[in-house]
Parts: C-alpha cells; sequence; structure tokens
C-alpha cells in the first residue's frame, strides 16, 4: 500500500512493474459515520480529513509512480459507474477517467454496479481500460494487457463471478483463484468460534428477500427488506413513521455472502423453494454497521428535506428511503432539491412542506448525526437512541418463529412511486 510520504506503490510481476495509485470519494465524510474524519493536530487543533474530487493529485501520483521507476500505473478510484443515459455512460468514474492521464487500467467501485468499457489510445497514449464490479465478492474482473517493447499496444476486459472460478483453471486465473492456505486456516479459526453463536436460527421466511440488480433495488425504489424493517422500527418504537437508509441493507436474507456450518438448515438453492431458515450470521449480515435504532421529530418541512436528500442521488445511492407510515412520490429527470412531487400519509393526507405539523419518526443513529447527507434533518440534540437495529429485525423474526409462523416476504405497496 501507498506510504504517508508516497501516494503510490510498486510490485513487480513476470518482470513488468506495476505503479498502483488510488482515490477516495470525497462522499466519504457523508458516508462514514460523522466525526470519524476529524482529527487533532500535534498542537490540539481540530481538523477533519478532506478528500479532493478532482484528478489533480491522481495525475500527479502517477507521473511520481513512472519516475519511481512503473513500467504502467493502475488507478483505483473509489469512484463509480450509474447509467447508460443518451448512448454514454455516466458517473464520477466515467467523468474522472476522461481526466486522468498516463494510467492504462482504471478501476472503480463504491456504485455497487458492473461496467466494463475500454478507451481506445491514439499516436501518443496507450489504450485504457475501464472496470467495475459488484461488492462483497460476488465477481472479478480479468484484465490483459499486452506490452510490446515497453509500449502498451493493447487491452481486453472480462466479468468472472465467484461461483464460476473454480471452473477456471488456465494460467494467471488459476493462481488468483488458489486460496492461500495461511489466510484460509486464520479465517477457519475464527469462523469455528464465531459459529455457534451465527448459525442459532432466528426464523423462517417464506422467500428470498431480494437486494442488488441495475440499479440496486433498495438504492432506487421500494423493496421488500425496507419495508420489513421499516415496519418493525416503527412497531417497536411507537412512531408515526420510519426512514432506514437503503445502502443500510448490505445482502439478500437468508444472505447470499453467508454459509452457516449447519448443513440441516433449509437454505436457498437448486430445485429449494422455501420456506428458508435463517440465522443470526444471515442478521448480521444484512445490517452489519452496528447501527442504532433513534427517535426524533420532525415537522412536514423536515420531511420534505429528508425524502429530497434521500433520492438526490438516484438510482444508486446508499441514501435512498425505505419507509413505513407513508409514502411518496418523485421524479429523477427533475432539478436535484425539487425532485419529490408528494409526500402523503398511508391513508392518503398531503403533509405539507411546513412546519404546522409533526411527526414521531424512527430511524437509526448514523442517519441522526448527519451520515449520506441527512444533516440537519434529525435533530440529533433532542433526538433519543435506542437499541441496536440489527436487533429490531432479529425480534421480529424471533416473534413470528415462537408463534409458529412463516415470515411472509412483504409484498411491494406503492410507498415509493416514480413516473
Amino acid at each position: 500500500f501507498p506510504s504517508h510520504d508516497r501516494p503510490y506503490t510498486i510490485i513487480e510481476r513476470g518482470g513488468v512493474k506495476i505503479g498502483v495509485v488510488g482515490s477516495n470519494t470525497e462522499e466519504t465524510i457523508e458516508q462514514v459515520f460523522p466525526g470519524n474524519l476529524d482529527y487533532k493536530t500535534a498542537s490540539g487543533v481540530k481538523k477533519t480529513i478532506s478528500i479532493n474530487p478532482g484528478v489533480a493529485g491522481i495525475n500527479k501520483a502517477i507521473v511520481d509512480a513512472k519516475a519511481a521507476g512503473a513500467d504502467i500505473v493502475i488507478a483505483l478510484l473509489h469512484q463509480g459507474w450509474l447509467q447508460n443515459a443518451d448512448g454514454t455512460a455516466k458517473g464520477p468514474l466515467n467523468e474522472l477517467a476522461a481526466g486522468i492521464k498516463g494510467a492504462t487500467a482504471i478501476y472503480g467501485g463504491h456504485s455497487h454496479q458492473t461496467f466494463a468499457s475500454l478507451m481506445p489510445g491514439t499516436l501518443r497514449t496507450g489504450p485504457v481500460v475501464l472496470g467495475q464490479t459488484r461488492n462483497a465478492g460476488v465477481e472479478y474482473t480479468r484484465t490483459q494487457i499486452c506490452i510490446k517493447r515497453g509500449k502498451v499496444v493493447g487491452q481486453s476486459i472480462q466479468h468472472v463471478l465467484k461461483s464460476a472460478s473454480s471452473a477456471i483453471n488456465t494460467g494467471v486465473v488459476s493462481a488468483i483463484t488458489t486460496q492461500d492456505a495461511t489466510a484460509a486456516a486464520m479465517v477457519k479459526t475464527y469462523k469455528d468460534q464465531l459459529t455457534a453463536k451465527l448459525d442459532v436460527k432466528i426464523g423462517t421466511v417464506s422467500g428470498v428477500f431480494p437486494r442488488g440488480g441495475t440499479p440496486a433495488v433498495e438504492r432506487s425504489g421500494e423493496t421488500p427488506m425496507g419495508n420489513y424493517i421499516a415496519d418493525l422500527m416503527r412497531a417497536k418504537y411507537k412512531t408515526d413513521f420510519a426512514i432506514q437508509n437503503g445502502g443500510g441493507i448490505r445482502d439478500t436474507f437468508p444472505a447470499k455472502t453467508y454459509s452457516p456450518a449447519d448443513k440441516t438448515l433449509v437454505r436457498p438453492g437448486t430445485g429449494i423453494t422455501g420456506p428458508y431458515d435463517v440465522t443470526l450470521g444471515d442478521a448480521l449480515t444484512v445490517f452489519p454497521f452496528g447501527n442504532y435504532v433513534a427517535t426524533t421529530k420532525m415537522t412536514g418541512a423536515d420531511v420534505w428535506k429528508a425524502i429530497e436528500n434521500g433520492v438526490s442521488q438516484y438510482p444508486t445511492a446508499g441514501r435512498f428511503p425505505q419507509i413505513s407510515g407513508f409514502k411518496f412520490a418523485f421524479d429523477p429527470t427533475k432539478t436535484v432539491g425539487s425532485r419529490v412531487t408528494s409526500i402523503k400519509t398511508a391513508d392518503g393526507k398531503d403533509i405539507p412542506n411546513d412546519g404546522s405539523v409533526e411527526f414521531t419518526v424512527a430511524t437509526v443513529d448514523y442517519m441522526v448525526s448527519g451520515g449520506d447527507g441527512y444533516v440537519d434533518v434529525f435533530h440529533p440534540q433532542t433526538a433519543k437512541i435506542g437499541g441496536l437495529l440489527v436487533d429490531v429485525l432479529v425480534a421480529g423474526l424471533k416473534a413470528d418463529m415462537a408463534a409458529g409462523k412463516v415470515t411472509q416476504l412483504p409484498k411491494l405497496e406503492g410507498r415509493i412511486t416514480k413516473p
């Protein structure tokens, strides 16, 4: 990894020196828990880490890496492709890539989307490959870079699903997909210790609660897990409304990325249509961040401000709201800040965009504190912090199990609509 005194690292593979540079998203300050980027100088002055959104620092790091001996340079950006619109690939990854000079390959992330493209070279510059994979390790990119007499003359990129990697056993891919024995042993040690606790059955669900997609369902519209957790929050804390950021939902339910050691549990698979057993491990995989539920009071104007922020980066941002107790409509073609066209209570009454009415709301501490851009919305000075969000999910499932019920996959009710 790059050290504090140089913004690059160089690794050597097959006689080729590969420089690696990286940059983070400027949205980090909104997407980590508020205050986590603050620090104090040696003299005790409080400051906040800032992240430059442009390419100047990346381009300088590329120059420095080449000066230090790198034959080619790869840029890793925590920025994502969002969508194809009007015949053009759009998103921060694409915008930044157009301004990056000297990189041979540029890889993105953040928006959890699959993307691959190739920017053709010129007489003076080589081709540049762009790639991005979904999160949680479900796929990776296989990139080939052809170098002749020190010059990049061709590139190719393909996506490979992790589930298919065992069938790929040629060349360098075989080396990449072979487990490191030391790392695998370390993981097994900890997993064995956790299995007894995480494989505890907490309920049964009628079907798989989905997530993902293009765009990701929890970041672009109403989704079953969003409805389910928001309803549980509202019922548990006896509030008028509940709002949960869609980006807090991190897996299907049962979780694709959690594999119980207990093979007697009924899990999704070939020919199995449900109901499925769910465990504490599944719950912690879906909600891994340790967020607490928080309750607060909001005026109608606050609710409008919250929802405008929630849809401001449609269709891929984690701030997209999953809700209970009310419904809203929005038009993503409109200007940011004016996209919400209506907000109504569950029984159809308009919620005015003013201070004439007030509601109690359950949300999460991360959002109350301004995370995901929800600044000056949830009144942190008077908000009350409750229990863990994941505990609300677990309690709801256990209650159904104790009553002998299978928890039903919630139906979409039109809580969130758009043209």
